[in-house]
């Protein structure tokens, strides 16, 4: 007689990416914390924020919560703002990385590519943004503030 023993082994919580929707002044993230991440009430969770990957610089972001479910508005003016050249910006709520994680897509960046784009932001100045998925499936934008660009070539 065998005995075979199984068990398995949680989940890790995170912060997984519903969908995001680029619109004309900005861009704005769906998403839920999964596997027993908390809500808006747990410690540290009700904030999200870009982090710059070159240097670290955080620049925070507005997000809206409904239970676990959350809205997040990507801050491309403070991101943009943060300093001269194009640089990449990761996202996390709370502690936890967003990102498209509980799907079986090997390489979200193939499989979900998505065009850059010119933002015109409120007060005046135009971004150039790229919202998308790392190969790991982490949600990244890379972003670069062109008003001075475009306003020298006129």
């Amino acid at each position: 007689m065998s005995v075979v023993l199984t068990f398995r082994l949680p989940s890790l919580p995170r912060a997984e990416l519903v969908r995001f929707v680029p619109a004309a002044d900005g861009i704005t993230v769906h998403g839920r914390l999964v596997a027993g991440a908390g809500g808006a009430g747990s410690a540290g969770v009700g904030r999200a924020h870009a982090v710059r990957r070159r240097d670290g610089v955080v620049v925070p972001a507005e997000v809206a919560w409904r239970g676990e479910a959350f809205t997040l508005r990507v801050p491309l003016g403070a991101m943009a703002g943060a300093g001269a050249g194009q640089w990449v910006w990761d996202f996390q709520v709370g502690p936890h990385p967003l990102g498209r994680w509980l799907s079986d897509v090997r390489d979200p960046s193939a499989a979900y590519p998505t065009p850059f784009r010119v933002f015109a932001l409120p007060g005046g100045e135009l971004v150039r943004a790229h919202a998308h998925f790392t190969a790991a499936g982490a949600f990244a934008v890379t972003c670069w503030d062109i008003t001075a660009v475009t306003e020298e070539s006129s």
